[in-house]
């Protein structure tokens, strides 16, 4: 008899970004395996933390217009110390914006 092997824990993960709505790193969600070009609204994101293998471009509005920074893959911002951001858009080259 056959048994599969579990998958290790990079397999069982899609790539994410996660970020949280609390400054203090609490209420927290997360947009899994996002595309290129995919421009999302978020609900008044603090911290974040990028895995999902692109660049995440962060905006101050809830459209993708008014830049606040870049995320590179394994990027993360700092509890509470972030500035604030409504929407995150990914791209694969960190000059697209």
């Amino acid at each position: 008899m056959l048994t599969a092997a579990a998958p290790s824990a990079a397999e069982a993960e899609p790539p994410y970004f996660a970020y949280s709505t609390s400054k203090d790193g609490t209420n927290q969600k997360r947009i899994n395996s996002p595309t290129a070009g995919q421009c999302t609204a978020v609900s008044n994101g603090n911290w974040a933390n990028n895995q999902s293998g692109l660049f995440a471009h962060l905006y101050t509005d809830a459209k993708c217009k008014k830049r606040l920074l870049t995320m590179e893959d394994d990027h993360y911002t700092l509890l509470g110390t972030g500035g604030t951001f409504y929407s995150v858009k990914f791209t694969k080259k960190k000059d697209e914006w």
